[in-house]
């Protein structure tokens, strides 16, 4: 069977199994249409709200992978926050939060029932910016709530505020919402009110580490723990191990260790799917692998024409390419080797998918510029996982080459890198952009007195708090030193200076310590806001971002001023 003739085959199944699916939808919307009716009572009991959620459920998974993506889009947005509506009522009516949700599954069987391949743009993207999922804030000069900053609950068992006020300082300065619990039953009691983001446990309550053990058991999803010990000894490690802990700290505290660690914990769920670039010129193919990718939740573009590689490589910046050996206009090896002539390409992976066999035409692929070489038909979990490990270990060395060592923001050259990127992008859309630059005021006293281990943990500590205080879209570098730069896409230097000014006055309240705990101190830092004009490009920004920065330190340092 040649290969053509597979393509077809394959082709004729898919389209077989969408068609079958197609004359399903409309009893399944109906059936949709339904759930939802018995549940718009005045109190919807918890059985009815998940039986909608079941519903939801099937027809996001089913919809694209059938081809009704922008259905399934949509269902999978309504599903997650009916989720989140379930979770966050495990004793309470559903009546809160519900009638927004209603509303919007009634929308999306409105233009389901008309034409469930598309919806229209204006309802995908709103539907879609409910989820949850974006962390854009619009910025156009007006005032703007701090994104990251209070949106984590941590509850913290075994010590009490007045016992340790410093613990309560920090986490509230760096961001966190946080309860304190002296024993597991008020403890207990608290959870089942409302789960926390994290659990931070004070190794004074040894004897209540099983029944917090046993706590954990009953709840849906188990809560990242922290544990706060008075040393590090094997007995009491081993005590926190079988907890099944992930931290261990010791007092005092670091706090910028244990802020760290928090924010590693909090983030694990919350990676940036995976960016893959299908190259294939039969439609067919790249909708298959697209639908399968997809549901794993990656985000999938698709390239028919090989001579529009670059176009494609500089507007989706895939982190890996995904691509069939034999095209008509150029083979997967030709094509290969053309992206390997640009250095900026050298590093994303290329992966080969195909059904050739030889051992030597699948080293040729390799040696022309490919990192691996997979022979269909194989298993959709057998493709997810490799082609995960693959981003996976092209994300982590690319953190090592963007990244600064010790702060893990942008370093000086991604920085730039970014900040001219960013800079046509806004001429291009004809869209505001500021930039701020930030210096730390009198940090060679800090090292002079301290030492520079201690002044090493200021700067950490003003990078976890920037990070905190900005949006996803935002980008924070260190530009050398104790110098930060930051990009604000879309933003005026209005609502740039504003943002930088509250991190400011959030960030003078932090108490820094020195090496032997025995003395605390505070740190300040000065700011110059700039927002980007017709005239500059990145040099030309961060001069003037500069003098602007020195006039702030000239008029008396712990101050923003923006041009």
């Amino acid at each position: 069977m040649t290969m053509l003739t597979k393509q077809e085959t394959l082709a004729n199944k898919l389209a077989e199994l969408s068609d079958s699916f197609a004359k399903t939808l409309p009893a399944r919307l109906s059936n949709l249409a339904d759930a939802l009716k018995v549940c718009e009572v005045k109190f919807p009991s918890r059985e009815d709200v998940s039986a909608l959620y079941r519903l939801l459920h099937t027809l996001a998974g089913s919809s694209g992978t059938f081809g009704f993506f922008a259905l399934g889009q949509v269902a999978a947005g309504l599903e997650e926050r009916l989720s989140v509506l379930l979770d966050q009522n495990q004793n309470h009516g559903l009546v809160d939060g519900f009638a927004e949700i209603a509303l919007d599954v009634h929308v999306l069987l409105d233009w389901a029932l008309a034409d469930p391949k598309n919806a229209p743009d204006d309802v995908s993207h709103n539907l879609k910016l409910k989820t949850g999922r974006t962390n854009v804030l619009e910025r156009t000069g007006k005032p703007v709530q701090q994104s990251g900053m209070n949106d984590h609950l941590l509850y913290v068992v075994g010590i009490t505020p007045d016992k340790n006020p410093h613990l309560l300082l920090q986490l509230e300065n760096f961001g966190y919402s946080v309860r304190f619990f002296a024993n597991i039953i008020a403890l207990t009691a608290a959870i089942r009110e409302k789960l926390p983001s994290m659990l931070v446990v004070d190794m004074g309550l040894q004897f209540e580490v099983d029944e917090l053990t046993a706590l954990q058991a009953t709840l849906p999803i188990k809560i990242p723990t922290l544990f706060l010990a008075n040393d590090s000894r094997f007995q009491h490690r081993l005590v926190a191990a079988n907890a099944d802990a992930d931290g261990y700290f010791v007092k005092p505290l670091d706090m910028v260790a244990v802020n760290e660690r928090i924010e590693s914990l909090l983030r694990r769920e919350e990676k940036t799917p995976y960016s893959i670039l299908v190259i294939d010129d039969d439609k067919y193919i790249t909708d298959f692998y697209s639908v399968i990718l997809r549901s794993a939740g990656m985000e999938v573009n698709v390239l028919h024409d090989p001579s529009e590689i670059f176009n494609a490589l500089a507007q989706h910046r895939p982190e890996l390419l995904l691509m069939d050996v034999y095209m008509p206009i150029c083979s997967g090896l030709t094509l290969a080797k053309i992206i390997r002539q640009e250095s900026r390409y050298l590093d994303v992976p290329i992966v080969f998918l195909s059904t050739e066999s030889n051992l030597g035409k699948q080293l040729d692929a390799i040696q022309s510029g490919g990192d691996d070489f997979l022979t269909k038909p194989m298993s959709a979990s057998y493709l997810i996982s490799s082609l995960t490990n693959r981003v996976e270990r092209y994300r982590g060395l690319r953190e090592l080459i963007l990244r600064d060592s010790l702060t893990k923001l942008y370093n000086h050259s991604s920085l730039v890198d970014r900040t001219s990127v960013e800079i046509e992008r806004a001429k291009r859309h004809n869209k505001p952009l500021a930039f701020a630059m930030i210096d730390l005021d009198y940090f060679k006293n800090v090292n002079d007195n301290y030492g520079h281990l201690v002044g090493d943990n200021v700067i950490r500590s003003l990078a976890q708090l920037l990070q905190k205080s900005l949006r996803r879209l935002d980008v924070v570098g260190r530009y050398g030193g104790e110098e930060f730069g930051v990009i604000f896409p879309e933003t005026t230097g209005v609502a740039a200076f504003q943002v930088i000014d509250k991190v400011r006055q959030t960030f003078a309240k932090i108490k820094h310590h020195s090496a032997d705990h025995r003395w605390y101190f505070e740190v300040t830092f000065s700011a110059g806001v700039v927002e980007v004009d017709t005239q500059h490009d990145a040099s030309t920004l961060f001069d003037h971002a500069d003098k602007v920065l020195y006039s702030a330190k000239s008029g008396g340092r712990n101050r923003v001023k923006r041009h």
